[in-house]
């Protein structure tokens, strides 16, 4: 299964967040999930352009992925993760 197929749809709730690592200079950005199933996925998004992950917590403590989408603007694909505390992770990236 491709990165696309992952975000779309909400294929990936109830997932868990473990770690986000940005390597800037290689304009990536690898994801470290745990499936329901408490197996590690490693994803990487790369041609990054913009990284945005909010910590607000509005709903309280949570790591969670509540949905997940996967769009096309023009040029660039928009990766987007909500997590059950609130919080958002929106990628945009260079369309590949």
């Amino acid at each position: 299964m491709n990165i696309r197929e992952m975000f779309t749809d909400s294929f990936i709730s109830d997932y868990k967040m473990n770690k986000v690592e940005v390597d800037y200079e290689k304009e990536s950005i690898l994801l470290y999930l745990f499936s329901p199933q408490s197996e590690e996925i490693k994803v990487e998004i790369s041609d990054f352009r913009e990284f945005n992950f909010s910590n607000l917590k509005k709903w309280g403590m949570g790591t969670y992925i509540v949905s997940s989408d996967y769009s096309i603007d023009g040029d660039e694909e928009l990766y987007e993760l909500q997590f059950n505390s609130g919080d958002k992770l929106v990628i945009k990236c260079k369309k590949g």
